[in-house]
């Protein structure tokens, strides 16, 4: 059985990664922006995966510092980020040759992930 939260999970998913799917869609990051900030209003807590879904549609379009934004979003929250956000973020800032970005600010959160 779903949860409204499950559904709502399910849809954003659905709806972001086939918008995301369309190369140079970057118009869809703001609309993704706005239905994730819509999600509690749905009963849906924000959770490392839907956090996820958006930095991946940051970096795509190389805006890593606008998914590093999320990061501290999720700190903020007290959502812990996982591997595939961490992965995402540091090679999206290699792709932008700004490896001191990624040393200096994601790099050091990682150890969190690794340490507990």
């Amino acid at each position: 059985m779903h949860t409204v939260d499950d559904e709502t999970h399910s849809f954003f998913r659905i709806v972001v990664l086939k918008e995301f799917s369309i190369k140079d869609f970057r118009c869809c990051l703001e609309d993704a922006r706005e239905l994730f900030d819509k999600m509690p209003e749905k009963g849906c807590l924000s959770n490392e995966f839907s956090f996820g879904i958006l930095v991946r549609g940051y970096c795509r379009f190389g805006l890593a510092n606008k998914g590093l934004e999320l990061l501290d979003e999720m700190r903020s929250s007290g959502i812990l980020s996982n591997r595939v956000v961490y992965n995402t973020l540091i090679s999206s800032f290699y792709k932008e040759a700004n490896m001191q970005a990624a040393a200096s600010n994601v790099l050091p959160t990682l150890s969190l992930l690794i340490l507990g």
